[in-house]
This record gives structure tokens, sequence and C-alpha cells, in this order.
């Protein structure tokens, strides 16, 4: 019933001037019935309504598309340039503090993912969507590891094993990406060390392995990229004939000792005794106790 443009008399010049008038002195009819639900629902949750969350937040996202401006169907036209952040805003705070109240990781998630939304648009329209897509991405991933690290619920285990994932792939499609474009080395060298160092900072805390296997695939991932990268480097550059079969044969014995120290126990040697318990699983019981 908040649509202008739904009755048979909105072709009226008198009604639409009216309803333009109205919409530039007031607000639109759908904006205004919008804000009634969002009030509806809030009360309805300070009073303890079963499930009246859910209306609050599903009245808030639409509120992201809906501007005081937008009449209706005929005459709205979605667009990102005038998407709101102040919805995204409001369900950050409120599902967070759901969260911290409850314990709960699963409005915390929401509430974080809505404000690392919210930034994401906040952000000047000037910027570029690439960075606006980047930063948002980021926001989020940072946030899975910080719900993650901070509850102990069973979804909360869940979305430990999803932020050591997203930190192997965005480290993946960073170096990929830099390659493929010919980037700097360095950023490339920081933005792996970075998410490598958060994977082992994740796996001091938390003590679950897919946090360690993320920081050692990582390191995996931006050795590799420096190999491909030196390679590329190496024929660029002018090399006496003799000189380029003495690295090969250098570097390929090099290898071979490393493989042959790792054999001989090098790896324990070097790695905590609790990383290798782990990476080697637990311990076999003695005869008398299997039996």
């Amino acid at each position: 019933m908040a649509y202008p443009w739904l009755g048979s008399w909105s072709r009226q010049f008198t009604y639409q001037h009216f309803v333009y008038d109205f919409v530039q002195d007031v607000a639109s009819p759908v904006f205004l019935a919008l804000l009634g639900l969002l009030g509806l629902y809030g009360y309805a949750v300070l009073r303890g309504v079963r499930r009246a969350e859910f209306g609050l937040v599903a009245c808030l996202l639409l509120a992201v598309a809906v501007e005081p401006g937008s009449l209706g169907i005929r005459e709205y036209r979605f667009s990102f340039e005038h998407l709101q952040s102040w919805p995204l805003l409001a369900i950050g705070v409120v599902e967070l503090l759901i969260g911290v109240i409850q314990r709960r990781s699963q409005p915390a998630l929401i509430g974080a993912t809505s404000l690392s939304l919210a930034v994401g648009l906040l952000v000047g329209e000037s910027a570029m969507s690439v960075f606006k897509a980047t930063l948002t991405y980021h926001l989020v991933v940072l946030s899975m590891v910080a719900i993650g690290l901070t509850f102990r619920d069973e979804l909360a285990s869940r979305i430990r094993k999803a932020s050591a994932a997203a930190l192997v792939l965005s480290v993946l499609v960073a170096v990929v990406t830099g390659l493929r474009h010919s980037m700097s080395g360095l950023p490339l060298v920081g933005y792996v060390v970075l998410m490598s160092a958060i994977a082992a900072v994740c796996w001091v805390i938390a003590r679950e392995r897919h946090f360690l296997i993320a920081a050692v695939v990582n390191l995996s991932i931006g050795l590799c990229g420096s190999i491909v990268l030196g390679w590329r480097l190496l024929q660029q550059l002018s090399i006496p004939p003799g000189v380029r079969p003495l690295f090969w044969a250098v570097l390929c014995f090099s290898a071979g000792v490393l493989i042959s120290a790792l054999k001989g126990g090098l790896a324990a040697r070097w790695l905590p005794h609790r990383v290798t318990a782990d990476l080697e699983g637990p311990e076999p019981l003695p005869d008398d106790e299997t039996s």
C-alpha cells in the first residue's frame, strides 16, 4: 500500500504532482513505511519477542537499497552508487551486542560482516571499485579470524577452518595476480609475510592444525612466486653462457642437500616437539593398554 504508483489514479497529473512534492518535502511513502517497520521490530526486540531480530535485520537490509527518494517499482532503479551505509552500521552494532551478550558466534559474525560492508560503502566515491572490493574482502576475513578465535561454539570452529582457507586463498590470488600483472616483488613479499604471520599467530592462540598448515602453505606459495619472479629477472639479465649451467647445478645440489637433511632429522631439531607431535599424529598406545 505504500507504493504510490500501484493505484489506477497514479496516471493523473494532480496525483503525480502531489507525490513528487511530498517526496521532495518529506520522504518517499515506501521509506516512511520501512521506518515504521523498523520501529515495530525494534520495539519487539526490546520486549523480547522471539525471532523479532530477523524482522529487524530484514528491514535494515531493505533500507540499504531504499533511500528517502525511492518512490516505488516503476520509478525505482537499483544502483550501487545509491546504497546507504547506516543500515549496515545499525545491523553490525545490534548483532555484535547480541553476540557478545549471548556468547553466540552467529550474530557476532553477521554484525562484523555488516560493519565490514558498511566501511566498504563509506569509502569515498572517487576510490576505485577494485580497492573497495579488496578492502571489504579483507575486513570480512579479519572479522572471521577474530570471531573464530573469540568464541568457542560449533559455528566458531567452522569459522576458524574457513578463515584458515581464506588466508591461503588470499595469498594464492595475490601472488598469481601480482605475477600476471608484473607487480613489484616487495609488496607481494610483504603481503605473504603478513598473511603467514596472521596464520601463525592464530595457531599459537588456538593450537589448531589448519592454521599451521595455512602458514606453511602461504610461505610455500610465496617461495614459488619468488622463484618465478627470480626466473623472470634472470631471463632479463645478460648472463655469460657458462654461468647459467653452474647456477642450476648449485640450485639442484642445494635442493638435494636440503632433502637429505630433512630425511636425516633436521625438521625434528628445528621444529618444537609439539609441532612435530601434531604433524605426526597421536602416539600409539602400549601393547598392554591396547590389549
